[in-house]
């Protein structure tokens, strides 16, 4: 189910720019919604709700624009994908060549895990290189809630699948750093998710925002074909619970209310 895992905290093994997908995935232990259960004529001992896992705010994600053309395998020309799960050191790599639609070479590395000293962290280190001339590169992390689920049809457990479970209590963001707090309506339970990067290359501008259900960080510069043209951007974690220090990381945890 999970490409990594660490017991508290799971995440499906989709691509970083969160398309062509199956099901997204991030999901919390013992992080669920009730839901009735009806039936024709009650019973004694029949449950009057039953638990759903949910799926929680995604933090995977990173949309890339190679001189404003996005990033996406099924277009343009894709040289390589190679995409490595190593069981020992419990990281998920990826390294793409791919030539954009108006002929811009770049070269994508990623590299995800999620902790197993801090279990409430997830990291991802992503660099973009340009292959054969100078690019302007973008790169947008998100924060993204409720996220829609493809349809699952002849399947009764399909049912159980809530849409919009999560509901907002705050959205934050500043430089580039952002954090959105959600709350589930009956179970009552809390999570929050926040990120931050760490930019590595020319200088960039990063400027950030945010809406309910959503945030986004987005870095610009203009690379060129050397190591010191290369931009990398890395999360790391850190507790938001102190709003007066913007974290430096990246976290999803769950709580009661």
């Amino acid at each position: 189910m999970f490409a990594l895992s660490n017991g508290h905290i799971g995440l499906r093994g989709n691509l970083d720019e969160g398309e062509p997908h199956d099901i997204p995935g991030t999901y919390l232990n013992s992080f669920y919604e009730l839901r009735p259960l009806p039936y024709p004529e009650i019973g004694y001992g029949f449950p009057e709700s039953g638990q759903t896992i949910v799926n929680v705010t995604n933090g995977k994600l990173f949309r890339l624009l190679v001189d404003d053309e996005p990033f996406d395998v099924r277009y343009g020309q894709l040289r390589s994908h190679e995409r490595r799960l190593d069981l020992r050191a419990g990281v998920l790599e990826r390294t793409v060549d791919w030539v954009s639609p108006a002929g811009r070479a770049v070269r994508v590395r990623s590299t995800r895990l999620v902790s197993f000293t801090h279990r409430a962290i997830a990291a991802i280190r992503y660099e973009v290189e340009p292959l054969e001339r100078r690019a302007r590169i973008t790169v947008q992390s998100e924060l993204v809630a409720n996220e829609t689920l493809p349809e699952v049809l002849g399947d009764p457990r399909a049912s159980a699948v809530l849409k919009s479970p999560l509901q907002s209590e705050e959205h934050v963001t500043r430089d580039a750093w952002g954090l959105l707090v959600h709350r589930t309506l009956a179970s009552k339970l809390r999570v929050a998710a926040a990120m931050d990067q760490e930019v590595t290359g020319p200088e960039a501008q990063v400027r950030s925002e945010s809406m309910p259900g959503w945030a986004r960080a987005r870095c610009c510069l203009l690379a060129c074909r050397s190591s010191a043209g290369r931009c990398r951007l890395r999360r790391r974690a850190s507790d938001p619970s102190l709003p007066s220090v913007p974290p430096a990381g990246h976290l999803q945890d769950a709580g009661r209310a």
